[in-house]
């Protein structure tokens, strides 16, 4: 019997790649060509290819690595498996542009044993010539990679500086005109854009709040037909909201290279060590959704929504996030003591104080000696000043009547708001000189120079903070019209669901209705600055009015601290009349 002859083949995969859907369609080494250039290749070996060893990585660049290109993952993987015994490429650079990734990747193939051959650079790479002339070719790779990108980007300055749209898919609201490649409004996605904003700065809901609220009201979600490879749900997603409102093109001008790179949203926007040299700042405009001053509102918002986030509380506190020092303007924090009495509640044991610090502290504090534990229950009459408020309009029509002719004329009010807008703009200029110095490396530590800015910081708030009150001064008839009609229709939608309101309820409703709590703990007062937003959800209920967010500043007084420990006892406690709350 003769011996069989055996012939054994070798099995190939073959891969294909380009960089975007341009070049998948024309260019010299589109997908179409290297398929027919791999394919002949290996017929003319020899080689056994089956199908399912094709792997097309269509649109990935060469520079990334192979573990984030899903077709070379997947032959990666098949060659570890010892399912194939050669990787055929049409020329070198499809592997990759990058030269540390094209040297990475020829040697995970090394080390499993499966050569790579390409069409177009038929290198022995088992003599010292074939491998030099690999290696010179990648490095050819590489550098042809680096001046297409360095000609591209010179390309978009240029265009950016035009005011054409460069930086890729036009933001959500926003469609690119062919023509002049300038950005155009889409009326119903720009309707949403401002939904949003005005849902951050007027209601202030979280981000997950949004999410909830726009998939139920089937708001149209982003959707973009040219890429092929997204498939949309018309689902929105927090972080899809997020990047809207932290997008300043809304506010009709942004910047190329303002920001370095990765952008980070909210944290891009606060830290300068983010920024690039201002001179780099290439300004291009768009047509507005939202004013200037909306986008720093939601700036605000997002931050304070940041800061208020209760990801790790064990409990709820009812003021938390709201309590500053009246004496040396630095946040109260929440804490927690067990009461001494076997039948006090929870309740009757939280605080709120300082940061605590033992006479022999190491290194200085701006805090004054007055930011010490205060009873959660002293401060009770802030809920009833504003649940009277809610149920009860009237009580406020004497105070503010009084109010009107306690202050200074009208023109004296004008002039020292003028005044206080200056001092803001002395304010931000130094904010500026002092992140240029630190970007130019003039400025030495980072901590220190955050410490400058929030002294600025807080120096800039409370000239606002100023400015809002002297405004209060000029109301008109008219104004104080609208705040009585703000608050009947906020009155008559919530009043039956105060009485009876839980721990929890009582919170929701003075985040949402109070901006800040200034204490001041050693007079036994607070001053209260009260905004009723122009729409906004309490207990399930819409409420719709017509005003924007209309501030009062109220002085309220605190309980002593006995009386406070006694009405925590108090099963149902009694609410301070209107005479607990005067106008400051």
């Amino acid at each position: 019997m003769e011996d069989a002859i055996i012939t054994k083949y070798k099995r190939a995969a073959i891969y294909l790649r380009v960089s975007t859907d341009e070049q998948a369609k024309e260019g010299h080494y589109g997908l179409k060509v290297q398929e027919d250039h791999t394919r002949k290749y290996c017929e003319d070996r020899g080689y056994a290819l089956n199908e399912e060893h094709v792997f097309v990585d269509d649109g990935y660049s060469g520079g990334l690595e192979f573990q984030d290109r899903p077709a070379f993952s997947e032959l990666y993987r098949v060659a570890l498996n010892k399912e194939i015994d050669v990787v055929v490429v049409a020329k070198q650079d499809r592997i990759a542009r990058d030269l540390e990734v094209a040297v990475l990747i020829r040697r995970e193939l090394r080390k499993i044993g499966i050569p790579l051959e390409s069409v177009a650079e038929p290198f022995d790479q088992a003599t010292p010539m074939g491998s030099t002339m690999t290696k010179m070719t990648d490095l050819f790779a590489d550098f042809e990679r680096m001046v297409i990108r360095e000609r591209t980007y010179n390309g978009r300055i240029r265009a950016a500086k035009d005011g054409k749209w460069v930086t890729g898919l036009p933001p959500y609201g926003y469609t690119i005109v062919k023509q002049t490649k300038k950005l155009e409004i889409i009326e119903r996605e720009a309707e949403v854009v401002s939904q949003f904003f005005q849902w951050l700065v007027y209601e202030r809901l979280s981000l997950h709040e949004m999410e909830r609220r726009a998939n139920s009201m089937n708001l149209p979600a982003p959707k973009h037909k040219t890429i092929r490879k997204r498939v949309t749900s018309n689902h929105w997603y927090a972080r899809s909201i997020g990047r809207i409102l932290t997008n300043e093109i809304y506010a009709g001008r942004a910047y190329f290279r303002k920001y370095k790179r990765p952008y980070n949203n909210l944290t891009s926007l606060i830290d300068p060590k983010l920024l690039r040299p201002e001179k780099d700042w290439i300004p291009f405009d768009a047509p507005a959704i939202i004013t200037s001053e909306m986008f720093e509102a939601a700036k605000k918002q997002l931050l304070k929504n940041r800061e208020d986030s209760e990801r790790n509380t064990r409990r709820s506190y009812m003021f938390v996030k709201l309590l500053y020092c009246g004496y040396c303007n630095f946040k109260l924090f929440s804490g927690y003591q067990t009461p001494r009495r076997k039948d006090g509640d929870e309740s009757s044991g939280k605080y709120y104080n300082g940061i605590y610090r033992g006479k022999n502290a190491l290194g200085n504090t701006k805090r004054c000696e007055r930011c010490d534990q205060y009873a959660e229950s002293r401060l009770l009459p802030i809920w009833d000043t504003l649940k009277e408020i809610l149920q009860n309009p009237e009580n406020l029509h004497d105070p503010l009547r009084r109010y009107r002719y306690k202050e200074e004329d009208k023109d004296t009010i004008e002039r020292k708001i003028r005044a206080r807008e200056k001092e803001i703009e002395v304010v931000e200029g130094k904010q500026k000189r002092l992140i240029t110095l630190y970007l130019d490396d003039q400025f030495g530590d980072i901590n220190d120079m955050k410490k400058h800015d929030n002294t600025f910081r807080q120096e800039r708030d409370q000239l606002e903070r100023e400015i809002v009150k002297l405004k209060q001064g000029l109301l008109t008839k008219e104004d104080e019209g609208n705040r009585e009609q703000v608050l009947r229709s906020l009155c008559s939608r919530v009043s039956t669901r105060l009485e009876n309101a839980t721990y929890e309820d009582k919170k929701n409703i003075l985040h949402l209705f109070v901006e800040r709590i200034t204490l001041y703990a050693k007079h036994n007062y607070a001053e209260v600055v009260f905004k009723f937003p122009t729409s906004t959800i309490v207990s399930g209920t819409q409420i719709d009015v017509p005003q924007k967010n209309i501030p009062l500043f109220l002085n309220i007084k605190t309980l002593p601290y006995e009386e406070g420990r006694l009405r925590m006892r108090k099963i149902n406690p009694k609410s301070l009349t209107s005479t607990s709350f005067e106008m400051k």
